[in-house]
């Protein structure tokens, strides 16, 4: 279970929480004495009670257009994935998520690979993404991918079939088999219904080991986003024990 800010962890920059593109000189990892208290910007990360429990709020509250994104996260990194031995491993990630539409006056940025929810991270490269599409041709609605060995540049991706309501709760479960060989997976469940199953090679080693960032991160556009997550629960091991 994932309800506290402790049950993430991050001996490489000290910090978990993570203000991109915060107002400067505030750094990108910034150190929170008082949980709760906005950054400078506006934007925040809360621990809440849902419906549904325990959980999460982040609100990404941006007035100065970027040149890359705005996002407000907590990393972990050599902690629930293991950076020495995760190859072979197979990962899964499940919870709740939702968007207050009074937290999302506009709506979503207008980018279809961007608007992450939750990212693993690599030297350089991110393949293994679940956010939002806010380009899909029915309205915004959740995506997943994975990397494509064919094109490294482009991910694999699949995409629900329907769009995104706001004020409704979502649950998902992610599963990720790392590997560089055709023994690889991504799957992904929304509301108990399968909406990917991508077979093959999930990461490419040579871009370095993944590490997880999650809560908001959309595009350079100016604008205000909330997300809500709830009952988060992780798993990492080798397929059979």
């Amino acid at each position: 279970m994932l309800s506290r800010f402790a049950d993430f962890k991050n001996p490489v920059f000290t910090s978990i929480f993570e203000n991109r593109w915060a107002v400067p000189p505030a750094p990108v990892w910034t150190d929170l004495d008082a949980v709760g208290t906005p950054w400078a910007d506006g934007s925040v990360i809360f621990r809440m009670r849902t419906k549904l429990g325990a959980g999460f709020r982040f609100v990404q509250n941006e007035s100065v257009p970027r040149g890359s994104g705005n996002g407000v996260l907590i990393a972990d990194i050599d902690h629930l994935i293991d950076q020495q031995g995760y190859l072979g491993t197979l990962s899964e990630f499940s919870g709740d998520v939702m968007f207050p539409r009074l937290g999302n006056p506009r709506g979503f940025p207008a980018f279809g690979d961007w608007n992450v929810l939750w990212e693993f991270t690599q030297d350089t490269a991110v393949a293994n993404v679940f956010g939002v599409d806010a380009l899909a041709p029915r309205g915004p609605a959740f995506y997943v991918s994975t990397f494509n060995p064919g094109d490294a540049n482009h991910n694999r991706k699949a995409r629900a079939p329907s769009r995104i309501v706001f004020d409704r709760w979502y649950h998902w479960r992610w599963q990720i088999k790392w590997s560089e060989g055709a023994d690889g997976f991504v799957a992904f469940w929304l509301d108990d219904k399968r909406i990917a199953l991508l077979k093959g090679p999930t990461i490419s080693a040579a871009s370095g080991p993944p590490y997880l960032e999650w809560g908001w991160y959309g595009g350079e556009q100016p604008g205000r986003n909330e997300v809500r997550y709830a009952g988060l629960r992780t798993y990492t091991g080798f397929p059979g024990q």
